[in-house]
């Protein structure tokens, strides 16, 4: 299972969300079929578009749901810089 599908699958556990809950909470926007892919390691290569459908389902930012890719890193950094400069 890649790391992503092990955080999805713990993120659905945690919220009690079945997959259909799940796809459902995305608007539809990710398939039933590709949350159980990733899951179980199947799929392997995520979008962009699916970690943000899968984070906004989840309430959390994209980077927790990847947060040893290149655009995890980036994305923290401009969190960072956000706080910053408040």
């Amino acid at each position: 299972m890649s790391s992503i599908g092990k955080i999805v699958k713990q993120q659905s556990e945690r919220s009690k969300l079945t997959q259909v809950e799940l796809s459902r909470r995305t608007g539809g926007r990710v398939a039933q079929s590709k949350i159980a892919m990733l899951e179980c390691g199947t799929q392997e290569n995520v979008q962009i578009e699916t970690l943000r459908a899968l984070a906004d389902a989840f309430g959390c930012a994209t980077v927790d749901l990847n947060p040893s890719s290149l655009f995890g890193q980036v994305d923290l950094f401009i969190r960072m810089c956000d706080f910053e400069a408040r």
